[in-house]
């Protein structure tokens, strides 16, 4: 019998210190291709999310499916400083798509997940979004960007001089917007080009949707897990998503 609470404690890395980013925590697990685990994963689901799953039939993409849901709660887990296991924890999300856990109503949190692993963040302060790419060779991002970023961002990738620079730019800018988009409870067709960021050292907004309020409101955060992207983003300002 695997306990899955101990199998993530053992795999998950904090991308995040308390040092570092006090009101905000990240954290980062493989995914497992192991039959024992994600069947430990499905005994922590609820009803409605095992009906999701078995839509999935025999695919793989079920066994992510089982742990990404598992990890989440988790993560949930960890924020309440273990005071819930794992098969305590309701996950539900709101009008927004924005996950929820209504033990923990006072905490903001975001997933997000590729094929090699699952992300989790949550924040005290505001909402957050957090994204996780991992970087593919058949990538064209000089392309991808003429339709989902800023004319400043296009021409700040144009000036790259090596193409894994550009390349570098285009995953960061990507991250920061996705993060972003979720920090405020919307997806892709509202518009990658609402929001601009600038990257650098560090990363910084630019523009945003005016429910934002001024884009010093909205901070960012860059990271790295092995080869992967990962940015999280959250909304800091006094009109801020709730």
């Amino acid at each position: 019998m695997v306990d899955i609470e101990a199998h993530f404690r053992a795999q998950a890395r904090w991308v995040t210190s308390r040092e570092t980013n006090p009101s905000s925590r990240v954290v980062y697990a493989p995914f497992e291709p192991n039959d024992a685990i994600s069947g430990a994963c499905a005994d922590l689901l609820a009803a409605p999310e095992m009906d999701r799953a078995a839509r999935f039939g025999p695919h793989p993409l079920k066994a992510h499916f089982l742990q990404r849901r598992a990890f989440q709660r988790f993560c949930a887990s960890r924020a309440l400083h273990g005071e819930l296991n794992l098969g305590e924890i309701d996950l539900v999300h709101d009008d927004k798509g924005r996950p929820m856990v209504p033990q923990a109503a006072h905490l903001h949190f975001s997933f997000a997940s590729s094929s090699g692993g699952f992300i989790g963040a949550w924040s005290h302060q505001g909402s957050v979004g957090v994204d996780l790419q991992e970087p593919v060779k058949t990538i064209e991002p000089q392309a991808l960007a003429k339709t989902c970023f800023t004319r400043r961002e296009r021409e700040r990738m144009d000036r790259c001089v090596r193409d894994a620079e550009r390349v570098d730019m285009f995953y960061r800018l990507w991250c920061l917007k996705e993060a972003a988009l979720k920090s405020i409870g919307e997806g892709l067709p509202f518009g990658m080009d609402r929001f601009e960021f600038e990257t650098g050292v560090g990363a910084r907004c630019l523009s945003a949707p005016g429910r934002c309020g001024a884009p010093d409101h909205v901070s960012c955060f860059e990271y790295r897990v092995d080869e992967a992207y990962v940015a999280l983003v959250r909304q800091d300002g006094p009109g801020a998503p709730a």
